[in-house]
């Protein structure tokens, strides 16, 4: 993510460079290149989504086996092992309600660039038949802004993911060893 920040931010520079300096031959290769990125992205944003779905189906059945391990040991007198199950319960649930927030926000981001990409495509015949307005470029100077924002975002939202990933393997670890 960090790379296919970089690489967006790069794309922008060299689009809005050529701008500024009239070479229509520059800006028409950075606009091949910001379709690409785009089509790339849509392509991860899917992948995600999908990923996404996979979790919180993996997170479902833990919670389910989480709900039988609780019901044996609820009324058997063992009353550290039911509050030890009890606990699991809650933990799994909690990530499941993560999964399940994960998944919301990488269908947002899948729709957050799908707009994007359908105005960038939109306003690209005017830049392609080199007659693009002034308020089509900044236009579209705000979507490409629009598409770093979302890029930067989604790298802070995956370090974030990444760090509940590491609790969630201690606490998996943690179960066990128990």
């Amino acid at each position: 993510d960090l790379v296919d920040l970089a690489r967006l931010d790069a794309i922008v520079d060299d689009w809005e460079a050529a701008r500024r300096s009239g070479n229509r031959t520059a800006e028409a290769n950075a606009d091949q290149r910001i379709a690409a990125w785009v089509r790339q992205e849509l392509s991860e944003n899917r992948r995600d989504v999908a990923e996404s779905r996979r979790e919180v189906s993996r997170s479902q059945s833990e919670v389910n086996a989480s709900r039988r391990e609780r019901n044996r040991t609820t009324g058997t007198g063992r009353p550290l092992a039911a509050a030890d199950d009890r606990r699991d319960l809650r933990d799994d649930r909690r990530d499941r309600a993560d999964d399940e927030r994960d998944l919301a926000k990488d269908r947002a981001d899948r729709a957050s660039t799908r707009t994007i990409a359908v105005a960038l495509r939109d306003i690209q015949p005017a830049f392609d038949a080199r007659d693009a307005s002034a308020a089509q470029y900044a236009r579209k100077s705000n979507l490409l802004a629009d598409l770093k924002g979302l890029a930067a975002a989604e790298v802070r939202r995956n370090a974030a993911e990444n760090r509940e990933d590491a609790r969630e393997r201690r606490e998996d670890r943690r179960e066990r060893f128990e």
